[in-house]
Parts: C-alpha cells; structure tokens; sequence
C-alpha cells in the first residue's frame, strides 16, 4: 500500500500531522457540505415523495460516493474520508433548519424561523467565544451553511459554480436574510 501522508508527529492539531494545507483542507471541506447539499436538493426537486427518492440521493453512503466523485489525488481521498462524518452530519442538521424556513408559508411563519435560526447561531458564536484560536478558524457556523445551500441551488448544481458563487459571497456568509432564501427557491 502506497504512503500517502507524511505524518508530522509534532504537530499540534490533525491537519498539520497529516501536513494537508489549508487550500487542501477548505476544498475537501466544501466538498463534503456541497455534495450533501446537492443530493438533498435533487432528491427535494425531482421527486414529490420521500419515498421514491433513490438511495444515493438519501444516504449518508450517497453524500459520500458524491463527495468522493470530486477528489483528485489519495491524499484528498483519505483526508476526506476522515472528516466525511462530522461535516455530513453538520449539514444534515442544517438541512433540517433549511426545511424549516422552507415550509413556513406565511410571513409570520418564516420570520420566527428566522429569528429561531439566528438565535441558534448566536448561542453557538457565544459558546465559540470560550474556545482557542484553532476551533474559531475551523468553525462553520449554521447560517453559513444555509448560505452555503443557497449557493448550490443557485449553482445549479455544478460544484465550480458553486465554488465561485462561494468566493464573491465570502464576506457575507454569515449574513443571515429570511427573504434571501425565498428569493432562491422562486428562482429555481
């Protein structure tokens, strides 16, 4: 079996063990969050029934043959393979807020989910406060991961878009706007 790591015994977080740079680490990331994204929404868009939607589009086993379908090299394979779990899960959480904004039907309903949304996210950026430097960098919080199903849908699901549509956003991903994502489904 070839080597693919050059393991740094020092280092103080995984990242730097498995010396994985921080373009390698944020591409693998995005990866793994569009890919569960993607087969969520497709799975939302072509079928009316949960239950006809096919496997690969409802599986954690579908989120990561998708995921795996984007790297190039072993070292990206294995890497992502070790942080599929808890970056797929993040997004399946998430996903569950988006349906949440989604099925609110008058205005009322989608402002308290909003502002049930930010109120998370503020509790969670309140806890972060008590943490060191290296979990702060590494933190998504759920509004950025909204966006982040936004910017798929508004890809249309091709991941260099979304790659794209992700950089010029950068600034404003933790931005939270309720009428955002009902402009982006209307669009769809």
């Amino acid at each position: 079996m070839e080597k693919v790591f050059q393991f740094n015994h020092e280092a103080e977080n995984l990242q730097n063990a498995l010396s994985i740079s921080n373009e390698t680490n944020k591409k693998i990331q995005e990866i793994i969050l569009y890919s569960s994204a993607t087969n969520y929404l497709l799975g939302r868009e072509l079928f009316d029934n949960d239950n006809e939607r096919p496997k690969q589009l409802t599986t954690v086993t579908g989120d990561l043959e998708k995921a795996l379908s984007f790297v190039e090299t072993e070292e990206e394979k294995a890497y992502l393979l070790l942080k599929f779990q808890s970056l797929q899960e993040l997004m399946v959480e998430c996903i569950g807020k988006y349906r949440m904004l989604m099925d609110a039907k008058t205005s009322t309903q989608r402002n308290k989910a909003g502002m049930i949304i930010q109120l998370l996210s503020l509790k969670m950026e309140e806890q972060l406060e008590e943490k060191d430097a290296e979990i702060k960098e590494h933190f998504i919080s759920p509004i950025g991961l909204l966006n982040r199903i936004r910017f798929v849908k508004e890809s249309r699901y091709d991941f260099k878009k979304y790659l794209e549509i992700l950089n010029k956003n950068k600034s404003e991903i933790n931005t939270f706007k309720v009428d955002s994502f009902y402009e982006s489904e209307a669009s769809v």
